[in-house]
């Protein structure tokens, strides 16, 4: 037997449209049914217990949401536009959230800043790690007469255009000159 708090639910009375004793709702029924459309559907959100109108159910691997508890919990890959759980998506440089599918085959992780950048981007420093351009450009810069990539030294304030063995080179050759 349903039991329900009686100030809880309108009064029914005769010869009006019967209110649902679950929702509280009004409905017409032509075959006596006890529930309204929406209450006798039986749907209901696996998060929040509540019913689901029929018309805004949202469905992932075979369970059932409610519009608000599915916005919370899933998002759509701002790549290959893929719904998945919120927690299987991470956020790139740009403030763009992608599903790991697209992170690994797409994007990587600069090793200085921790962001992720499309891989076309990456530049890679002479210790072989991956960098953005931002963090590359402070960290290295290229030789500019044997085009390796090099370290720079925060000592060195305006020694960014030749790699130690150029410059060395480059000085004994002045000393010789002179």
């Amino acid at each position: 037997m349903i039991y329900f708090d009686k100030d809880s639910l309108p009064d029914i009375t005769l010869g009006n449209d019967p209110y649902c004793p679950c929702c509280g709702d009004t409905y017409v029924s032509d075959s006596g049914e006890l529930f309204c459309d929406n209450c006798s559907t039986g749907i209901t959100c696996i998060c929040c217990d509540d019913r689901i109108d029929p018309d805004n159910v949202y469905y992932y691997n075979g369970e059932t949401y409610c519009e608000n508890c599915h916005n919370e919990n899933f998002s759509y890959c701002e790549e290959c536009d893929s719904m998945e759980p919120a927690e299987n998506f991470t956020q790139t440089h740009n403030g763009n959230y992608v599903c790991n599918s697209c992170l690994h085959s797409n994007y990587t992780r600069c090793e200085e800043c921790g962001e992720y950048h499309p891989s076309e981007d990456i530049q890679e420093g002479n210790n072989y790690d991956e960098y953005c351009p931002n963090c590359f450009n402070e960290l290295f810069f290229e030789c500019e007469e044997c085009g390796d990539i090099t370290e720079r030294d925060p000592h060195q304030e305006g020694w960014d255009k030749y790699c130690e063995s150029c410059q060395e080179l480059l000085d004994s050759e002045e000393e010789e000159a002179v």
